[in-house]
């Protein structure tokens, strides 16, 4: 199944899911704004909860039992797919806050709170669309190299002796590294918008 449409398909089964305990839970009578709400904090929770899983733990882990080139595989084959899925969360967040808040009487609570997700997407799409694509690129690149010099092979140690004086192995790691960090920054203040939304939901 295409990935973008499995994607589809898992968040549109947890939000269903939601709204059927929704259902349940308000004497079986659920008013279209109800419905908007349990959507809104759905996309808001598996954005933030996706994040701290990828960050904290599934790269974590990865990085210890995998050897490098499988590590930048699996890296070049999820990081995509976790943006595409941000952004759909992200997206899905956007239109039900402006559904629960009339953009034209927003508070100025409110609009501190669509500014914030806005910025939650756009930080999600600019991995997705630009520093994701050429960061795996590069890295692609710099593992062609290593694997023509028989290393890389190893879990978590790299010794690069072999590739010490490859001048141009060298400017592509600077330029990985500098893309790499721009995604993780990036990364991280969707994470940050996301979870300050899901805390002002929780206060209200």
């Amino acid at each position: 199944m295409n990935i973008l449409l499995w994607q589809v398909v898992v968040v549109t089964a947890l939000i269903s899911t939601s709204l059927g305990a929704a259902y349940v839970n308000n004497d079986s009578s659920l008013s279209f704004g109800v419905l908007v709400k349990t959507v809104h904090g759905v996309a808001c929770a598996l954005w933030l909860g996706t994040t701290v899983w990828a960050a904290a733990f599934a790269g974590v882990t990865l990085l210890q039992v995998l050897p490098r080139h499988a590590f930048s595989t699996a890296q070049a084959a999820t990081f995509p797919v976790f943006f595409v899925y941000g952004d759909i969360c992200t997206i899905i967040a956007i239109v039900t806050f402006f559904l629960m808040h009339s953009p034209l009487t927003l508070t100025t609570a409110n609009k501190i709170q669509a500014a914030n997700l806005i910025v939650c997407y756009l930080c999600s799409t600019v991995n997705t669309w630009f520093l994701v694509p050429v960061g795996v690129d590069i890295m692609r690149r710099c593992n062609k190299i290593e694997k023509e010099a028989g290393v890389g092979q190893t879990i978590r140690h790299l010794d690069l002796t072999p590739l010490q004086d490859n001048e141009a192995y060298k400017k592509l790691r600077a330029s990985f590294g500098l893309w790499h960090e721009a995604s993780r920054v990036t990364a991280t203040v969707s994470c940050l918008c996301i979870a300050f939304r899901v805390a002002s939901l929780a206060s209200s």
